[in-house]
């Protein structure tokens, strides 16, 4: 059996228990507000004893809560202590977390056994001490929380239940643990052997896939050895016809270059002649020409010698015309015509006195001055007509001595000239002795030019081929040489054709000389496979006669419970409801009702009902359990706000049944309460607050303790 003696948790959630607390036989009321801690006492005992932080979640509803949920939020390291006794044997339970920045883990575990000698070290890690609690509880907190805790949010855990989990429970319970360890052992050997089967089958298609394969193959090399001997025929013609184009397109290549060759000469040829023609007569041009150059340079010279005669006398009539000029600027009038004057001007003022004497002189005056007049028009008439004369004498000699000296200009350039003419005379004679040496030489060599002879095979083909002419020529070397690539391309391919037949018949040879050995594999893999077959249904079958056995000694089990929970349900409600069945399958109930004469749901009665009915299921379900379970069993029971929807009435009703009747199958008593209620004497009462042990008490003892903590 096994009994909780005390607990110990600081920085546990909301607890903070610096003291162990005592928690005696008999039956202990935790109560306390909400958030007091209570519930998360329970979660501290079983987390304690079995180290694992999804007991938290699995309580509350949430179990894939981590370590997170597990240490107090302003707290670095949470400890957890719980002494228990197992078969008289006490043990303790030290665990230890901390925080590490963001993380939380288990850093800490000790088992340690309590002897009248001292202490005992038993396990001091966390796997060592989680493997020896389950040896010496031999009971998991899965199993823990389905039998011997029973909390108010978690009274259709049974129901909830699958049935192979709810029946591993039973059996557990019951002792038929080696039909579980037979059943997984069994199941675990027919897992494998069925992978091994799976495998063994799968290998079998592949064989008989690669067979049916094969044998293709072998039925395809035949084909391909026909395919192949064919182009291995063929390929003679494709060669030989290739090997005619070739020598074709060589032979029409020969014959076009000396054609082309021939042709070039013959225009060079032409050329050259055309350009000698032309140079004879541009020869014959500069030839005729030269003596008429040669004349006007002889009669140049003859007039360049009155040159030196007619430049002294320019410059003599040019002296003379500045002379006549200077003449002229200095012709005056007489000295008698000056006097004329004179009088003239004296007449005039006396003509302001109008007197004989006046007028006498004016008329004197006149004819002086007019006199003096006509004397000096007289001379000035006589320098112009002797200027003009020697002006006209020097512009005549001026012309002709310009002319004079553009023929000597002349007779430069004409020089110039005769002496180009000479040089162009042997330029071109030169040249034209060159291009008769070429001509020559084009012509003896178009002498020695003949074309090829056509080879005998290609007589035929080339018959109706003007082989004289290079664009005939030309042309059917682009169609040869067109025809030579279509048929090596042929050939190409059809060499590449008997490679890949070769090969792939090659391939398909080796592949087939696998067929026999893969023949034999598929027999001795079809024998496996049933050798295998024949295991896993022996195993199949193996564990349906132990869950058929298992279930024949479960089905005593079921009237057990209905039994227990049709006593609990009676004593709830006063003898109301005296009656219960349950679902075989899922365990749900059905309550007889006296007043409507039948069976009905258990759904359909109010909440308050309902969770009463739920609680006696899940005491009756563990008294089942405890005639025929194993010896090592928990001797403690948890109910975790069982009276919270009941009435005051069925509240009463339902402590009396606990204290009075269940104290006779259990140890140990823990309910969890918010609500107030009539405690037995004799029961103890814990009240906390925020976590801490407020108060104590024995109903029915002298005083009311407070706890410093």
């Amino acid at each position: 059996m096994v009994v909780i003696r005390r607990v110990r948790a600081v920085n546990f959630r909301r607890l903070d228990l610096k003291e162990p607390l005592e928690l005696e036989r008999g039956v202990v009321f935790i109560k306390g507000s909400n958030e007091a801690g209570k519930s998360t006492l329970i979660e501290a005992i079983l987390f304690g004893v079995y180290g694992d932080y999804r007991i938290v979640g699995s309580l509350r509803g949430n179990p894939q809560a981590g370590y997170s949920d597990v240490i107090s939020h302003h707290a670095r390291k949470a400890v957890v202590e719980v002494e228990f006794e197992v078969d008289g044997k006490a043990y303790r339970v030290e665990r230890s977390l901390e925080r590490t920045r963001d993380s939380i883990s288990q850093s800490t575990a000790r088992l340690i056994e309590i002897t009248e000698n001292g202490e005992k070290l038993v396990a001091s890690t966390v796997s060592g001490v989680n493997e020896q609690i389950v040896k010496l509880l031999r009971v998991s907190w899965r199993e823990m929380l389905t039998t011997n805790v029973v909390a108010q949010k978690d009274l259709e855990r049974i129901i909830r239940m699958r049935g192979d989990d709810r029946e591993r429970v039973v059996n557990l319970m019951m002792g038929l643990e080696a039909y579980n360890r037979a059943t997984d052992r069994i199941e675990e050997e027919r897992r494998e052997l069925q992978g091994k089967a799976e495998t063994s089958k799968a290998r079998l298609e592949e064989v008989k896939r690669t067979i049916a394969i094969l044998e293709e193959q072998k039925r395809n090399v035949s084909s391909w050895r026909e395919e192949l001997a064919r182009l291995e025929g063929n390929l003679p013609d494709f060669l030989k016809r290739e090997e005619l184009d070739r020598k074709a397109v060589e032979y029409l290549e020969r014959l076009s270059t000396t054609l082309k060759q021939k042709s070039d000469l013959e225009k060079d040829l032409s050329n050259v002649e055309k350009r000698l023609a032309d140079l004879q007569e541009q020869l014959n041009y500069f030839l005729k020409k030269k003596p008429e150059v040669e004349a006007d340079i002889q009669n140049l010279k003859a007039r360049s010698s009155e040159y030196s005669g007619v430049e002294g006398r320019v410059l003599q009539l040019e002296n003379e015309v500045n002379r006549i000029a200077e003449a002229m600027k200095s012709l005056k009038m007489p000295l008698w015509a000056k006097a004329g004057a004179l009088i003239l001007i004296a007449g005039g003022l006396a003509l302001t006195l109008l007197t004989p004497l006046s007028l006498l002189l004016a008329a004197t005056g006149v004819f002086l001055g007019i006199g003096g007049m006509v004397v000096k028009a007289r001379r000035r008439e006589e320098f112009y007509k002797k200027r003009n004369r020697v002006e006209g004498e020097l512009a005549g000699l001026k012309l002709g001595f310009e002319a004079l000296k553009r023929s000597e200009e002349d007779l430069k350039r004409l020089n110039e000239e005769a002496q180009t003419l000479s040089s162009n005379i042997e330029r071109f004679e030169k040249q034209r002795d060159e291009l008769k040496s070429r001509a020559e030489e084009a012509k003896e060599k178009l002498s020695t030019i003949s074309p090829p002879s056509v080879p005998k095979e290609l007589v035929e083909q080339f018959a109706g081929l003007e082989l004289n002419s290079y664009e005939a020529v030309e042309d059917a070397k682009q169609g040869y040489a067109e025809k030579f690539k279509k048929d090596y391309e042929s050939r190409v391919r059809v060499e590449a054709s008997i490679r890949e037949l070769k090969g792939r018949i090659t391939e398909a040879e080796k592949q087939v000389a696998q067929l026999d050995a893969l023949k034999k594999e598929f027999e001795r893999t079809s024998r496996e496979l049933e050798g295998l077959s024949f295991e896993v249904e022996a195993r199949k079958r193996s564990v349906e006669l132990m869950q058929e056995v298992s279930k024949t000694m479960r089905e005593s089990f079921a009237p057990s419970v209905e039994e227990y929970m049709s006593w609990a349900v009676s004593h709830f409600t006063g003898g109301r409801y005296k009656a219960v069945r349950l679902d075989p399958n899922t365990y749900d109930v059905e309550v007889y009702d006296a007043e409507a004469g039948s069976w009905l749901r258990r759904d359909i009665y109010s909440g308050g009902t309902n969770d009463q009915f739920l609680l006696a299921l899940r005491i009756a379900f563990t008294l089942s359990l405890l005639p025929s379970a194993k010896g090592v069993y928990p001797r403690f029971l948890v109910l975790d706000e069982p009276l919270g929807s009941s009435d005051a009435e069925r509240r009463n009703r339902i402590i009396e049944f606990l204290a009075g009747e269940l104290t006779r199958f259990f140890d140990q008593l823990l309910i969890i309460t918010h609500v107030d209620v009539e405690e037995p004497p004799g029961s103890r009462v814990i009240v906390l607050e925020d976590g801490r042990v407020s108060r104590f008490r024995v109903v029915g003892g002298d005083e009311e303790l407070g706890v410093e903590q």
